[in-house]
C-alpha cells in the first residue's frame, strides 16, 4: 500500500481527503503568517475585519429571512397561530 495514499485519503470514504491533511493545511496558514512578517496587531485586524463581516451578512441574511415569513404569513392569511 502506498503510504502516501493512506495519509491523504480519507478512511470513512478513499474518494475525500482525510482530516489529517485538512488540519495539516490548515495550520500552515497561522506559520504563513507569522513568516510574511505579520504582527499580531495586523493578524488581529484582519480577523475583526472578517468577523465584521459575517456579523453584517448575517444580520442581512436574517432580515431577510423575516421579511420572507412575514410576506409568506400575509399571503396565506395566517396570522393567528390556531386556525378556526
Amino acid at each position: 500500500m502506498n503510504i502516501l495514499s493512506w495519509i491523504i485519503t480519507s478512511s470513512a470514504d478513499p474518494k475525500k481527503t482525510s482530516p489529517f491533511v485538512k488540519g495539516l493545511l490548515i495550520s500552515i496558514a497561522p506559520v504563513a503568517l507569522m513568516m510574511l512578517g505579520w504582527s499580531d496587531g495586523q493578524s488581529s485586524s484582519f480577523v475583526d475585519g472578517i468577523a465584521d463581516l459575517v456579523f453584517f451578512s448575517l444580520s442581512i441574511i436574517s432580515v431577510i429571512m423575516m421579511l420572507v415569513g412575514l410576506k409568506r404569513k400575509q399571503d396565506l392569511r395566517r396570522w393567528a397561530a390556531r386556525q378556526e
